[in-house]
């Protein structure tokens, strides 16, 4: 579309909006007239039969006064629409900047993007280098390692056979060593033999001795028995006396535990007992009908839900139909789009969509409290299961929560 056509379009447009809009100042100019034409009234009551020159004139300046009126009316009506048509031109012009303003953002960004994916790539490159030379001199290492143990490996060896030597001459010097050995044993062992012989008798002679000592001491040792024995039978009088004490200082206690186990499982009951009656009352109160009682008020709330369900479709409607004119607006205004005033036209036609899915959740909540009313639950609040106040359930609708829930959400 040529720059020619598009301004023809745009006075066009122009004409348009002025012509929409000049029929609203005509009631001023009526009210003008009909407040002055009372004025004339007495004069016309204080000469009606002359009709001279005067009174013509007079009614010509009247005339021409009114009619400058008008023209000033509508010479003013005209420079404000073009004051409005200019400052939207501004709004417009404004909002094509900060949107220019804002790709070159974006730009800058997705260009500081792309310098820090390089030195990523540079980080990653310098990376795999370090790491290739890592890997070289760590096998080089390992190779210079592998060296030295077999160096050590083969001098093992060789000192494993030197020591091979040494302990096969150490050997020999052994065998030849105990051959001496043995010849001594047996030289030695002759005179042992004599000489035990000699020790058998005096042996003899002391076993004699010892016998009769022994049997001294047996003597001894069965009379001092005898008194352990006393002994050790008092102390297990003793014992068996503390055995009993103690069975039953146990035997007490075993009853006191019995005793207190038999007060912790009483205790443990009457909890449960009480826990049992809590939940016992709160299934009462989750499935209770406040008012099912009182039919004349559940009609009154559902006279008031309809009612709010009603306006708020209306509402749906209004928001729907507003969306649709501005996309048909948005598509005429695709030719002339100069301004940017296509992307102002996008956003209230978002908006007006975000409101109009506002209300339908509103009308399914509304739907929700119907279906309650109907079977008489509607007024129980759905965090503690009590009952809302009458009140509350008549000024907000609809109301699903009790004023204490709210507060706490």
């Amino acid at each position: 579309m040529s720059p020619t056509a598009k301004k023809a379009t745009s006075k066009v447009a122009k004409k348009k909006v002025v012509a929409k809009k000049a029929p609203g100042k005509k009631p001023v100019a009526k009210k003008a007239l009909a407040k002055k034409a009372p004025g004339k009234k007495p004069v016309a009551k204080k000469a009606p039969a002359k009709k001279s020159t005067k009174s013509a004139s007079v009614q010509s300046r009247a005339l021409a006064a009114k009619k400058a009126k008008q023209l000033k009316l509508a010479a003013d009506k005209k420079k404000k629409l073009a004051q409005q048509v200019a400052a939207k031109r501004a709004k417009e012009l404004q909002a094509a900047k900060l949107l220019k303003i804002k790709k070159a953002k974006e730009l800058k960004v997705a260009k500081l993007l792309q310098a820090k994916k390089a030195r990523e790539a540079q980080l990653i490159k310098a990376k795999k280098l370090r790491e290739a030379k890592e890997l070289q001199a760590k096998k080089a290492k390992e190779l210079q390692l592998l060296k030295a143990k077999k160096a050590r490996e083969a001098a093992a060896q060789a000192a494993a056979k030197r020591v091979a030597n040494r302990l096969k001459a150490q050997a020999i010097a052994k065998a030849k060593k105990d051959r001496e050995i043995a010849i001594k044993v047996a030289a030695k062992k002759k005179a042992q033999e004599a000489k035990a012989k000699a020790q058998a008798a005096v042996k003899a002679k002391r076993e004699r001795e010892v016998k009769a000592r022994i049997a001294a001491r047996e003597a001894e040792v069965r009379r001092k028995a005898k008194e352990k024995a006393m002994a050790e039978a008092k102390k297990l009088r003793d014992q068996e006396a503390k055995v009993k004490a103690k069975e039953a200082e146990k035997l007490r206690k075993q009853r006191e535990i019995d005793r207190l186990n038999k007060v912790e499982a009483d205790r443990v009951a009457r909890r449960e007992a009480e826990e049992l009656k809590r939940l016992e009352a709160l299934d009462r109160k989750k499935n209770s009908k406040p008012y099912a009682g009182d039919l004349a008020f559940l009609e009154e709330l559902r006279e008031l839900l309809i009612a709010e369900r009603q306006v708020t479709a209306a509402q749906v409607a209004d928001s729907d139909a507003k969306a649709e004119e501005m996309l048909v607006d948005r598509e005429r205004l695709e030719y002339d789009d100069e301004d940017g005033s296509s992307v102002a036209s996008d956003i209230e036609r978002d908006q007006a969509k975000e409101y109009a899915a506002q209300l339908r959740l509103k009308i399914d909540e509304i739907d929700v409290a119907l279906s309650r009313v109907a079977d008489g639950s509607y007024g129980r609040c759905d965090e503690c299961y009590e009952s809302i106040g009458r009140d509350r359930l008549r000024f907000q609708v609809p109301v699903f929560l009790c004023l204490k829930c709210r507060a706490n959400v």
